[in-house]
């Protein structure tokens, strides 16, 4: 027992970078996952016509036009979401 506690100032930040890193790519792996799924806006047109306005288009689940948009890295990739209820709509490739 008085070895394991010896170690414990060695092994506690090693957990705590090894959680970190668990995080970091499952919360990666988990957005460009989701991001495959979505259609593209031309699909998501096509898909649901009635969701075209003069102004863009809106969602298909509340048709709120209130849509946000998160950048997934700095080459222009990214995911379309409303902000009303939350559903993640079309992506930009």
């Amino acid at each position: 027992m008085e070895g394991l506690i010896s170690l414990l100032p060695i092994l506690l930040p090693v957990a705590v970078v090894c959680c970190l890193i668990y995080y970091l790519v499952e919360s990666l792996y988990s957005r460009w996952s989701l991001w495959r799924e979505l259609p593209t806006l031309e699909e998501y047109r096509e898909k649901n016509p009635d969701c075209q306005t003069t102004r863009g288009v809106r969602c298909f689940e509340c048709k709120s036009g209130a849509i946000w948009q998160h950048r997934l890295n700095h080459r222009g990739k990214a995911m379309f979401e409303c902000r009303h209820c939350g559903t993640y709509l079309y992506k930009r490739p």
